[in-house]
């Protein structure tokens, strides 16, 4: 599940994405409330959103991001859990953070492998 919900959202960001509004092709934010849905910005015009969704968080799931032209870091937690879970454009891997239980996820560090792995992420 996890693995699928990375997958959409890596899908999103990589199209210059933009989650209920624009967001530029590189930043770094989070969301912390709940069911927001994911909409590609139109191929070409940078900031106009597409009418069609291609996912939608699930309620209480929090969903951070780190993002560049050419790379990205990515992070999910629900609210209830005491586990992050995160991965990036030059991993394979999915990490995992131990987190508090209803804190607000963070934005990875960076936009790369960096920003979900070292001392406080573990490789599954």
């Amino acid at each position: 599940m996890k693995k699928i919900l990375a997958a959409v959202l890596v899908v999103a960001v990589a199209a210059t994405s933009s989650f209920g509004a624009s967001l530029a092709a590189t930043g770094a934010g989070a969301y912390a409330d709940a069911g927001k849905s994911i909409f590609p910005n139109v191929l070409g015009t940078p900031g106009t959103a597409s009418t069609t969704a291609v996912g939608k968080l699930s309620t209480g799931v929090y969903f951070a991001w780190n993002t560049l032209t050419t790379s990205y870091a990515l992070a999910t937690q629900h609210n209830s859990g005491v586990r992050a879970f995160g991965t990036a454009s030059d991993s394979t891997a999915i990490n995992w953070s131990a987190v508090t239980k209803g804190a607000t996820l963070a934005a990875p560090g960076s936009a790369n492998a960096l920003g979900v792995s070292g001392a406080s992420w573990t490789t599954m």
